[in-house]
């Protein structure tokens, strides 16, 4: 057979080099092609063999066959989470995350007040369906379902699910079928204090692992929320890094209390956040794999049993409140990075899931259907480790485990995760790097679709709750306490990218519920491509802050046409047309008894550069353009309009 690779000569890449150059055109190669990361390395415009050569890791151990499907259950009331749960079964659903935490002030998720009630609600849900994971979102008070469910498993033999599990299998439906979302070091990193005295906390963690590993076949003990770091801002390098000296630590106070690291490890799972940058992501859990594996080795754990467990579910963090639509095409790109990356199970948020704090039926079913297809047409699950070869993943997993190893080590040096975060260098280290993310995002230079651009002016947002409950629904915030604590730390707050946009847009919606929304005109005229442009710009420019946006397309007459923008009476008209046309009206509508109006404020859409002083002489408010720092300037005029 002939070999058609043959007809294809490989191509060197001084080739390549000089085809760029020459279609740069004397353009700055670093400057257009270069990709500067937030976590420190630079990355090229593309990646041959040649220029990965040395920068192979080898592949990620344990990485899954497929992944199962999981769907949220928390109705307070456990008959209605029980029906949930057998009718999302009846419809792809291949296990559940089941929110039901108490800290002994209020339940959050499904009531469960009792040992019996625990008892009775696993009884009815382990018999659903066959081979379904479980994954118990029961915080700091895990131990008292470990401890219900363990008599469940001890007095019930037709529960369906193997009597001998396989452990540490690549296959996560032979060696776990879930586990409890215990995770007292995260309760420190963004509640700022351990659920209980640091030894009781360590304590009642072993007593978790001893019964998980003992009376739970399939049930890992607890998990490290790598989500958390995600939640807080952290770059990728620092989320993978502070997730393995979490795990880390895990084992070391483990195993200072007598519990093997080969039990610890098989104990442990890791519960990741899956965001908006594709490839990226997909590195992040395939660099941690590697990694994780790279610790367990230093323990001496023989190579079958050096593999990561991994949850993975869609972004709250860059999840948006307006436009909830938007988020059906993010959770998508979020499903696809995590299945690539080798995730063992996940659960895609409902789209509105921000905006309502919970799913309905539609929203839960695009969610889960967006699993469903990358399974069933788009065949995910027909290849183990399909990103495998790419030599541009080959290179992010590098240049990840590379940052994140530095990283790790540097924690270690410092006597591991939890004295680092007591004495405040986790803390000041993700802080430098939120700092910059909230710089880009406030000045749009990282947009937000349907938010901070191209908001859409047309949606209904009376059925929005207000802010202050959203807010407290959006990120996970529940406070994990058990009794009287020795241990506090300065906490990381948990925010969301488009917090700060919704903000604006919530106080002028609340305004419009007692007063008329401040209304911006338009005043279009001139050269037909600019003005056609800076008025599209000014629209989403003021939409954001959802003020009413008035277009009544392009002027004739100019004075005539000012005349009817006034006595429409707007807060704002904005002036759109090319730079240089904008003296020479603004100089014609000078005269006008109109132009000498106090209430209202002439805005310019651009940057006159070379008449900036005597437009402000003439009595131009403001200038908005693309350098303008788009927060800032929307929260002036907020407070400016709305008179707060």
């Amino acid at each position: 057979m002939k070999d058609i690779l043959k007809e294809f000569p490989s191509i060197a890449v001084e080739e390549w080099e000089k085809l760029i150059l020459k279609d740069l055109k004397g353009q700055d190669y670093e400057k257009k092609l270069i990709w500067k990361t937030e976590d420190g390395f630079s990355l090229n415009p593309y990646y041959t063999e040649e220029t990965t050569q040395g920068k192979n890791l080898p592949n990620p151990p344990g990485m899954p066959e497929s992944w199962q499907i999981i769907e949220e259950i928390d109705e307070s009331n456990s008959k209605s989470a029980l029906e949930h749960a057998k009718s999302s079964a009846s419809v792809g659903a291949q296990g559940w995350k089941i929110v039901s935490q108490w800290n002994k002030e209020i339940y959050q998720g499904v009531c469960l007040d009792s040992q019996q009630a625990i008892e009775d609600f696993a009884k009815s849900l382990y018999q659903i369906q066959n081979k379904a994971s479980y994954y118990w979102e029961t915080g700091s008070s895990s131990l008292s379902y470990q401890e219900a469910l363990s008599k469940v498993f001890q007095s019930n033999q037709e529960l369906p699910f193997p009597k001998n599990l396989t452990r540490n299998s690549s296959n996560p439906n032979e060696s776990t079928i879930g586990g409890f979302f215990q995770d007292p070091l995260g309760a420190l990193t963004i509640c700022g204090e351990l659920p209980q005295s640091k030894i009781e906390t360590f304590e009642t963690l072993k007593k978790s692992i001893h019964l998980c590993d003992e009376s739970l076949p399939g049930h890992r003990a607890f998990v490290v929320n790598a989500n958390l770091f995600a939640n807080v801002g952290a770059s990728l390098s620092q989320e993978i890094a502070y997730t393995l000296a979490m795990g880390s630590e895990y084992l070391s106070q483990m195993l200072s209390l007598g519990i093997p690291a080969k039990v610890t490890a098989r104990q442990i799972f890791f519960r990741f956040s899956i965001g908006a940058n594709y490839f990226h992501e997909i590195a992040k859990l395939r660099a941690f794999r590697f990694l994780w594996a790279k610790i367990l080795e230093a323990y001496e754990l023989p190579q079958e049993e050096r593999i990561a467990h991994i949850y993975s579910e869609t972004s709250l963090w860059n999840a948006t409140v307006f436009d909830p639509n938007v988020n059906m095409i993010r959770v998508t790109t979020e499903a696809m990075s995590a299945i690539l990356g080798g995730t063992n199970a996940l659960h895609i948020h409902a789209f509105d899931k921000i905006s309502m704090g919970a799913g309905n039926d539609f929203s839960n079913r695009i969610a889960r259907n967006v699993s469903l297809l990358l399974r069933h047409e788009s065949y995910l699950d027909k290849v183990v480790d399909p990103s495998n070869g790419s030599y541009y993943i080959d290179h992010l997993t590098y240049a990840f485990s590379e940052a994140a190893w530095k990283l790790f080590q540097d924690v270690e040096a410092s006597k591991g995760y939890l004295q680092s975060f007591l004495d405040g260098k986790i803390q000041k280290a993700i802080e430098a790097t939120v700092k910059k993310k909230k710089d880009s995002i406030l000045s749009k230079k990282e947009p937000i679709l349907g938010t901070s651009l191209f908001p859409n002016l047309s949606e209904n947002t009376t059925s929005l709750p207000t802010q202050e409950w959203q807010r407290a629904k959006s990120l996970p915030s529940f406070k994990q306490y058990l009794g009287e604590t020795d241990t506090k730390a300065r906490l990381i707050p948990t925010w969301r990218a488009s917090e700060a946009f919704e903000s604006l847009r919530f106080q002028v919606e609340k305004s419009s519920a007692k007063l008329a929304k401040p209304k911006i005109h338009l005043f279009i005229f001139g050269n037909a491509s600019m003005r056609t442009a800076r008025a599209s710009f000014a629209t989403n420019f003021f939409g954001v802050a959802g003020f009413e946006i008035v277009n009544p397309g392009a002027v004739e007459d100019g004075i005539k046409s000012f005349a009817s923008a006034v006595a429409s009476m707007p807060e704002v008209i904005v002036f759109c047309s090319s730079d240089e046309e904008y003296l020479p009206m603004v100089q014609e509508l000078q005269s006008t008894k109109e132009w000498q109006s106090d209430r209202i404020k002439f805005v310019i859409a651009g940057n006159p550069s070379e008449d900036l002083d005597a437009l402000r002489s003439a009595g131009i408010y403001d200038f908005i353009h693309a350098k303008s720092n788009l927060f800032e300037t929307l929260e002036a005029y907020t407070k400016t309009l709305l008179g707060s």
